[in-house]
């Protein structure tokens, strides 16, 4: 269930491994396909199994992802078939012996720049075996070819040693770098651009020019391997005809002597760091394309690459990938989690304004969304090797897939060239890579501090980022401005699960501030090898000895769903009242009122043991200025990593409100640089992320949070709550109704353990259930009656019957049962079919108390690219009809009514057998059919039985199964089979269901509530509620800090001076006001074009504007232009006044954007030297 690239050398392979590795099995084959790059769909795509760091084309704002049309389908969106493909036209294929190689056919015949792995004798290309072994022939002072490893059919693994007297072995006291690629066999540009740079480095070497010159610096300091095609099986593979698109090695999955879909290994996700952390960074699933294998580092062609780096220790890695234009680095296991040495990953990887590679977007791995097992991680967090990821251009052509580059040696050599700086930027800064020599000019800061606004506590920690070669840092502040005090510092050692890297070059430190205040300015900064870091400033708030926060986020000054900021919060005073019920003592923590300042985990959450976060009627963390359909504001993302910090360190959380992380778990998006841009995500911003549910899961215990689960499908009220463990025992809670100003909208949540096996599992073990919804009659899981029910459970793609024949007395009878069921919403239906026996007259029965309907929902209408359920089921064409637009419910024999969504409960079905059937020989199925991906949680049958109109059993004995599962049969799917479609049967007699549910989950750490404290009708029970999480969470005490003291600086003695007249001092402006306006020349199209825009910028005093025009991501796809950056331009006044520059955009774009009689642009200025800094931005109208 997922609840969500001369002379020739021949090279001969001959071995035996070859020899007896499997055929090629002509199944459903891979294609590429396309599909809108928006948040919401990266995220369904990751959850159906695909890698959405790459196939992205920028450009377009779409992904290409590959699979089969089931695969592609399961995550139901709008994806387009590309069909196109460079490859050679499909040969028909037979199924071979099992002594046939998989990669037999392949051939590089067709291509001008493509070329395989394996050498062909007597062509006219160079094959990469063969330029591997003319390198090594031609350079035999500067390169080495080395075997690091055998594949899975017994191919070599090459890498290639650069460095002067190379041995093919390290070389001890030269600092390595290495350059891989093609780990994902389709990347081929990702191998083009490796062996390109490889062939770069060893022409230029000894040559006199400039560039020979710092080629010839670097070999003879370094070491640099390279290593162009990781996954040489896989590689060779995509050069058969119909397999263009393959991306794993050739594991032989299932063993059966041919490869299809559902075999291979994803070489990037089968490395032991963070291997099977979840399956959504990776994929237990053999036929998705993220599949993980079945243990870490299973695969040779992982164990090679181990090897070598276990020897070499490169302190930089370029691992090439394709094709999203992004650039990568650690860590992906969770978002928002930068290692200690971010200062030089940033500093060489540069950032959106400014990228290490031109056009590309640099960021954490987790950005788009989580991975596991992966190289780069690997890399770092086990070798210490600064791994970064270069996701290369997509194919411009639309008609082919982003994978399928070009086969244009112009092009390709362009992509080349777009890396070769960034390339030699590793290399040149190998020897000092805490001062790495980027050719953006970036530095790495030396400090990094963790600043923050509010102190809630003496002694205060106070945290940084330092670079081990400072040697000995320490803490330095003022109070109030008086004197300097200085304390030593301590190495951070991480949490409980993350900032457990001890960085390579940098270190995490700490320090404490003391003796101060309420209302106090406190100035810190850190200082140490002669070096001191940007001074920041906060106010000591609150001293109290109170171990309790009571954390407010209401959103009250937000616009959702208040059409208008609020007065206050609503529900503070409610949660203060339950916490003083409850004994507690605490502060008050208002994120509205502090301005919509997240709070810092170390200035405000450290000083309390327990934090009590409640988020009222907020939905969606809005700020009041940002346009519907903005996403959410980045506060909201900030807040939930401080809350996940301070738990990291020790913290308990008790987690409550009617939509209390629902924005995490629905996906929402936001713009992580929405300070530096200062725009929200609206118009498909490319930096836009969608924030991950991992928080909720991972953290809180809730691994999916089923809105609406605690209210009755009748009249949605909410369902009284009672405790059932521990502290929450004997609990009893009446909710508010729905709709008043307790709204109490509910969420059921799964907990984490009873979805991922804690035995596989075990960090996330100790989720549990602390509550139950009280539903009438029946709990929704358990047996309706007696001790026995049956279960059709819950997979993709599935058609189960439940099946008995019966004779029908010519008087009538009725189909009776109980259900319970939890389906996807309009994808997934339960039904009930009969037809008579030997005929093919089916039709569907109607509930007669109104629990069916006859609406068809979306999967017919979603039809073939969506979610494929008329080609999944066939059968279903007797009782719905796909038309142009849409789908009927009326089919070839019968009529549709089913049920979807979720139950709200047990159901009685009672439902009259049509007269066509009656005095006949029937067979009746109680059946649910589900799309390919999205499962609900299942579906369960009790007492089920066909009833006489006098209301006697016809044939059952046991109808709610206690003793057997009474003539009813499982079939499995009925003819024809369709395409992907599932062979599960279903049905089995159960007595639980595989999973917890419950309104209240717990792990050692927090407390989650499906509903809102507010919501419970009685406050004394609001306080028995507050004092249950409490009493789970333990008893509060406030944090106790070993803070050593300070030592003051004494101010130097100076000899006085005879006094002089003092003179006015000049008032000085503060950098922040110095750019006050600008002003615009003539907006004419051809004049611009012809001449510039003029921009006139004015400051009060000195100061340097940079300007830059931009259009919005529409424009940029509609004239194809690479970047949204027309032109940029540098004013430089030295006094006060103005000053005009012209903004000309380059020859290339103006011949773009020669048919534009309208142009939109918007004009940013930008103050140097400021911090925050000072930008004034307008849009200005072109015309022809």
């Amino acid at each position: 269930m997922r609840i969500a690239r001369r002379a020739r050398l021949p090279l001969v392979l001959a071995t035996s491994a070859a020899l007896l590795a499997p055929s090629v099995a002509s199944a459903d084959a891979l294609n590429a396909y396309r599909v809108k790059a928006t948040p919401k769909n990266l995220q369904a795509l990751a959850l159906a199994g695909f890698d959405v760091t790459e196939g992205r084309n920028l450009k377009r704002g779409t992904i290409d992802v590959i699979g089969t049309s089931g695969q592609v389908g399961a995550a139901k969106l709008d994806a387009k078939r590309v069909t196109n493909y460079k490859e050679p036209a499909k040969a028909p294929v037979a199924k071979t012996s099992r002594r046939a190689a998989p990669t037999d056919g392949a051939t590089d015949a067709a291509f001008k720049v493509w070329t395989k792995y394996d050498a062909v004798a007597g062509d006219d290309k160079e094959q990469y075996t063969e330029q591997f072994d003319r390198l090594e022939s031609s350079f035999p002072g500067i390169v080495k070819r080395r075997v690091v490893g055998k594949t899975v059919n017994g191919r070599d693994i090459i890498a290639l040693q650069v460095t002067k007297g190379a041995t093919g072995a390290d070389i001890a006291g030269r600092p390595a770098v290495l350059y891989t690629a093609m780990q994902h066999a389709r990347e081929w540009l990702a191998g083009e651009t490796c062996r390109r740079t490889l062939d770069f480095v060893t022409a230029n070497y000894g040559k006199t020019t400039s560039a020979g010159k710092e080629v010839t610096g670097l070999v003879d300091s370094s070491e640099l391997w390279f290593a162009c095609v990781a996954n040489p099986d896989g590689y060779e593979f995509t050069f058969t005809p119909g397999h263009r698109l393959w991306r794993k090695n050739l594991r032989d999955n299932d063993g059966n002597g041919t490869i299809t879909d559902g075999d291979g290994v994803d070489p990037n996700r089968n490395y032991p760091s963070n291997w099977g952390r979840d399956d959504e960074g990776s994929s237990p699933d053999p036929r998705n394309e993220t599949y993980r294998g079945p243990s870490a580092a299973s695969e040779p062609e992982t164990k090679a690459m181990q090897a070598l780096f276990e020897e070499v220790k490169p302190v930089f890695h370029k691992n090439d990938h394709t094709a999203a234009q992004l650039l990568l680095y650690p860590q992906g296991f969770q978002q928002d989690t930068p290692t200690p040495d971010n200062p030089i990953f940033t500093a060489l990887a540069g950032d959106p304004f400014k990228p290490g590679i031109e056009g590309f977007l640099p960021e954490l791995s987790a950005g788009l969304y989580i991975t596991n097992g992966d190289f780069t991680d690997y890399a770092y967090n086990s070798q210490g090797s600064l791994s970064f990821t270069p996701e290369g251009t997509a194919a411009e052509d639309p008609a082919v897939s982003g994978f399928e580059y070009a086969d244009s040696p112009l092009q390709v050599d362009q992509e080349y060239r777009r890396h070769l700086q960034f390339a030699l930027d590793l290399a040149k800064s190998a020897t000092r890579p805490d001062n790495p020599d980027s050719h953006l000019g970036n530095k790495a800061a030396s400090f990094e501090v963790d600043k923050f606004t509010y102190s809630f506590g003496d002694p205060q920690p106070v945290g940084a980022v330092v670079k081990r070669s400072l040697g000995a840092v320490t803490l330095k502040y003022k109070v109030n401005g008086g004197a300097t005090q200085t304390v030593t510092t301590a190495d951070y050692a991480g949490g409980e699960r993350y900032n457990k890297d001890k960085g390579v070059f940098y270190k995490r430190v700490r320090g404490f501030v003391v003796g101060t205040k309420p209302t106090d300015k406190v100035e810190a900064w850190f200082s140490g090898g002669g070096q001191d870091s940007e001074h920041f400033t906060y106010t000591a708030v609150s001293e109290t000895t109170n171990p309790v926060l009571l954390l407010a986020n209401e959103d009250y000054s937000g616009k959702v769903p208040n059409a208008d900021p609020a007065a206050g919060p609503a529900y503070l005073d409610t949660y203060k009242a339950a916490l003083d019920a409850a004994g507690v003592k605490y502060d008050v923590y208002d994120i509205d009122l502090a301005g919509r300042v997240a709070p810092n985990a170390l200035g405000v959450l450290s000083h309390y043991s327990h934090v009590i976060w409640y988020s009222g009627d907020d939905l969606v963390t809005r700020a009041p200025n940002a346009p519907g359909g903005s996403g959410i504001d980045r506060l909201a993302v900030d807040t939930q990593n401080e809350v996940r910090d301070f738990l990291n360190d020790g913290g308990k959380l008790f987690y409550s409100g009617k939509n209390a992380g629902r924005q995490f778990a629905e996906g929402y998006t936001y713009n992580p640089f929405q300070v530096e841009e200062g725009t929200y995500c609206q118009n498909a911003n490319p930096t836009c992320i969608a924030v991950q549910d991992d928080f909720l899961q991972y953290w809180l215990g809730a691994y999916r949070r089923v809105l609406g689960g605690g209210e009755n499908a009748a009249d949605g009220a909410a369902f009284p709550v009672k405790g059932t463990t521990g502290a929450f025992n004997g609990l009893d809670l009446a909710l508010a109704p729905t709709g008043g100003a307790n709204d109490a909208s509910t969420a059921t949540m799964l907990t984490t353990s009873s979805v991922l096996d804690p035995t596989t599992y075990p960090i996330f073990a100790d989720s549990a259930s602390a509550g139950a919804w009280q539903r009438p009659g029946a709990p929704p899981f358990s047996p309706h009656a007696g001790s026995w029910f049956v279960s059709a459970g819950a997979d993709d793609g599935a058609y189960k019957r439940l099946q008995k024949p019966f004779a029908v007395p010519s008087g009538g009878a009725t189909l009776d049962f109980w259900t319970s069921f939890d389906v996807e919403p309009e994808y997934d239906f339960v039904f009930a079919e009969i037809h008579t026996v030997g005929q093919d007259d089916w039709t569907t029965l109607a509930d007669k108390n109104g629990h069916t309907s006859d609406s068809v929902g979306q999967s017919c209408i979603a039809g073939g690219n969506g979610s494929n359920w008329q080609s999944i089921h066939p059968f279903l064409a007797h009782y719905q009809t796909k038309t142009a637009d849409g789908c009927t419910n009326t089919g070839t024999s019968g009529k549709w009514n089913a049920a979807t969504g979720n139950s709200a409960g047990w159901q009685h079905w009672e439902m009259a057998i049509p007269d066509a059937y009656k005095g006949k020989n029937v067979e009746i199925a109680i059946t649910v059919a589900s799309d390919p991906a999205v499962q609900g949680l299942g579906t369960w049958i009790d007492e089920a039985q066909l009833l006489s109109t006098g209301g006697q059993p016809i044939t059952s004995a046991d109808p709610s199964f206690e003793t057997g599962i009474d003539g009813w049969t499982t079939p499995g799917p009925p003819a024809p089979a369709g395409e992907g479609q599932s062979k599960a049967t279903g049905w089995v007699r159960a007595q639980t269901a595989p999973f917890v549910e419950t309104p209240i989950v717990t792990t050692g750490d927090t407390v989650y509530t499906g509903f809102g404290l507010e919501a419970v009708t009685d406050a004394g029970k609001r306080g028995e509620l507050m004092k249950a999480a409490i009493g789970h969470l333990g008893a509060p005490a406030k944090p106790v800090f070993n803070a050593p003291a300070p030592t003051v600086e004494t101010p130097p003695v100076t000899t006085p001076t005879t006094p002089t007249i003092p003179t006015k001092p000049t008032p000085t402006i503060p950098a922040r006001k110095r750019l006050t306006s600008l002003a615009f020349g003539s907006r004419s199209l051809p004049l611009v074009f012809a001449r510039g825009l003029a921009v006139t910028t004015k400051c009060t005093t000195g100061c340097t504007v940079s300007v830059k025009l931009t259009v919005d991501a529409a424009t940029q796809r509609r004239y194809k232009l690479r970047s949204r950056t027309l032109g940029s331009a540098t004013a430089k006044l030295t006094k006060t006044g103005s000053k005009t520059v012209r903004v000309r955009p380059s020859a290339l774009i103006r011949k773009r954007l020669a048919k534009a009689k309208t142009l939109v642009v918007t004009v940013a200025a930008t103050q140097a030297g400021t911090k925050p800094a000072v930008r004034k931005t307008t849009k200005v109208t072109l015309r022809r």
